[in-house]
């Protein structure tokens, strides 16, 4: 349940722009997408919340570029290119496979799986814009241990 609310919340700083909340961190996060037409766009974040009476606490990175965008937490990763999206769980080397999120189905994900966490606590610590990077840093790459689900 902490890995799914951890993931949750941080597919929510994508969502921020088209969601309720505290209004300068929205604006921060949406000049930063409309960046990511021309550039890259790299934003670390760190979030605390309370689900089930435990406290979760995590922090990331995310860059995003064209409408793709790799989120990496402290336990996760997510992938986004043009056609797919990858949820990524290091430690156990296992990943899915899905058909690419759109905002509609990150804003779905995050609807039912923070509804237990309350009022999460979003802080964007820095944003910096780069130069693009090829769109292959979108796409994840495996060894022969990994385990993957394709839901595609």
């Amino acid at each position: 349940m902490r890995f799914l609310c951890k993931l949750a919340i941080s597919a929510f700083c994508l969502l921020l722009p088209y969601a309720a909340g505290a209004q300068g961190f929205r604006d921060k996060l949406s000049q930063a997408m409309q960046d990511a037409d021309k550039s890259c766009v790299t934003v670390m974040y760190e979030f605390s919340a309370m689900v089930d009476k435990v406290q979760v606490e995590d922090s990331g990175i995310i860059e995003i570029q064209d409408g793709m965008w790799h989120l990496k937490g402290e336990t996760y990763e997510i992938f986004t290119d043009a056609r797919t999206t990858w949820v990524l769980d290091p430690e156990s080397k296992e990943a899915i496979a899905e058909p690419a999120w759109t905002m509609d189905d990150l804003e779905c994900f995050y609807s039912s799986a923070v509804s237990a966490s309350g009022n999460p606590d979003i802080r964007i610590l820095s944003t910096q814009v780069s130069e693009k990077k090829p769109a292959s840093c979108f796409t994840p790459s495996f060894s022969k241990e990994w385990i993957l689900t394709d839901l595609r």
